[in-house]
């Protein structure tokens, strides 16, 4: 149960909100599809962000950058002439939940709840992508970094940016359900480089384990014939962790042919 005592809090700078977020029981409020994963009697106030103007969609020197509080709806239903690596995104995000929930969903609250089934950071990471945010100072990280040092610690995300257009580009997605609208068990997102009859610069990302996400970079030169990741997966009421393992590799197995052209 929420408190009866919870305060609103409207802000017009960052700064402001930063001085409030510091104040024990202030949670950041945008799109709101988070709040209820929280422990409601720790909440003291709301910090309404929606002032901010962190709702834009910008497209700069083949980059696209998407403010905090930008919908994933909106994201994915841009009318601007997409690239090969925004469009393989714009693929990724439309599995993400359903209609309704996407057009609620920020980008920013996706990124910083990050849920293990979360279609949504899997799909950045795999693409390099990079996140602003505030913690006193406004910095930008590579998404990994900000996972492993920033997202567990107090701060305001302020954007999510991305190439647009990457020369030879190739993308592979493949998520385990029980029925097409589902939490995914798993998901494995492969990027890389096509050039002439080679595949380079791979990158393996593979989401639903123990930590949450496993990332394998420059995979050309480790993959090998019955090549296999041992992936730390955790047991649950659909699938044994040995049997997502398996699936995995199979996933990352024909990710490999299809991007080769070895699979129609």
């Amino acid at each position: 149960m929420y408190r009866d005592d919870i305060k609103w809090h409207e802000i017009k700078t960052i700064k402001q909100a930063w001085e409030l977020l510091q104040q024990e029981g202030n949670v950041i409020y945008s799109g709101g599809l988070g709040i209820n994963r929280t422990k409601s009697e720790k909440i003291r106030g709301f910090i309404n962000i929606n002032s901010l103007s962190l709702k834009y969609l910008n497209f700069e020197d083949n980059k696209v950058i998407a403010g905090a509080g930008v919908s994933i709806a909106e994201l994915i239903e841009s009318p601007v002439n997409k690239g090969n690596v925004y469009s393989y995104i714009c693929n990724l995000f439309s599995k993400a939940a359903s209609t309704p929930i996407r057009n609620r969903m920020t980008i920013g609250g996706s990124i910083v709840d990050f849920p293990i089934w979360s279609d949504i950071v899997p799909a950045l990471i795999a693409v390099n992508a990079e996140v602003t945010l505030f913690n006193g100072k406004e910095i930008t990280v590579n998404i990994e970094e900000y996972i492993q040092k920033y997202q567990k610690e107090l701060h305001i995300l302020l954007n999510i940016s991305f190439e647009n257009n990457r020369d030879n580009f190739v993308g592979y997605s493949n998520r385990l359900t029980q029925v097409r609208f589902d939490y995914p068990a798993l998901i494995v997102n492969i990027t890389g480089i096509k050039q002439d009859i080679s595949l380079n610069n791979i990158k393996v990302v593979v989401s639903g384990t123990k930590s949450k996400v496993e990332v394998f970079n420059n995979m050309e030169n480790k993959i090998k014939d019955n090549f296999k990741l041992d992936l730390d997966f955790i047991k649950d009421v659909r699938f044994s962790a040995d049997y997502k393992n398996k699936i995995a590799n199979v996933y990352i197995e024909d990710g490999l042919k299809i991007m080769n052209g070895r699979v129609k």
